[in-house]
């Protein structure tokens, strides 16, 4: 992956031109197409995972999520107070959670939903917890100008640019057509590499999840 810079220099090149206000204008579309390729699938990168730790109380059961949040990841941890992992969490659709009381299957406050309330999203748990607890709550956050190390074509972030720029590249609305077929094609699983935990459960944290999943399934 070029840096910035030699992706704005090489556009700078391609156009002819050497003044520094359209050197700013190049550099501002690479960030709007950096942050539009990044914001795809719900920012569903890698290298936009984040953690959040959250300290649940028994009085509440909505806690608001930080300003970058886009997306959840589908589990998050109950960690000791030295950040071992107690137990597994996961994040459900709230139509699940109802589905779930209905037919007396398990609701407890392991399983949340996201839900954005007085415009901030947040994470709603099933329940009230048991007792006072801290958890590291994992999701991807909104992209940003400095995250172009994430995007590894230079040629697509170009495309995208030229696309922008129709007064600096004559085939702009052929590299727009081409950048938004591309763009397309962009994206991750990052669930498939994505290691969470540094440590593995005790054998009874592990009994006890599985119960709580059989239970949930009605099992």
């Amino acid at each position: 992956m070029a840096s910035k810079a030699k992706i704005v220099q090489e556009l700078m090149i391609e156009f002819g031109k050497t003044n520094p206000i359209v050197r700013e204008e190049i550099s501002r579309k690479v960030d709007e197409v950096v942050i539009d390729l990044l914001s795809q699938n719900q920012s569903r990168f890698k290298g936009l995972e984040a953690t959040q730790q959250i300290s649940l109380t028994t009085a509440r059961k909505e806690y608001a999520l930080k300003n970058d949040f886009a997306s959840a990841q589908d589990t998050f941890y109950e960690v000791d107070s030295e950040g071992n992992y107690v137990a597994e969490c996961n994040v459900i659709s709230k139509k699940e959670i109802f589905r779930r009381r209905t037919e007396g299957g398990y609701a407890g406050y392991r399983l949340s939903y996201i839900e954005r309330i007085n415009n901030v999203w947040t994470l709603v748990l099933a329940e009230y917890p048991d007792q006072n607890l801290v958890v590291d709550f994992d999701y991807f956050r909104k992209p940003n100008e400095g995250d172009i190390d994430i995007i590894r074509n230079d040629s697509l972030i170009k495309d995208g640019v030229r696309g922008l720029l129709p007064q600096y590249c004559p085939r702009a609305d052929y590299h727009q057509a081409i950048y938004e077929q591309r763009k397309t094609g962009f994206k991750e699983e990052p669930e498939r590499y994505t290691t969470h935990m540094q440590t593995r459960p005790s054998r009874r944290i592990e009994r006890y999840n599985r119960r709580m999943r059989d239970i949930g399934q009605g099992g």
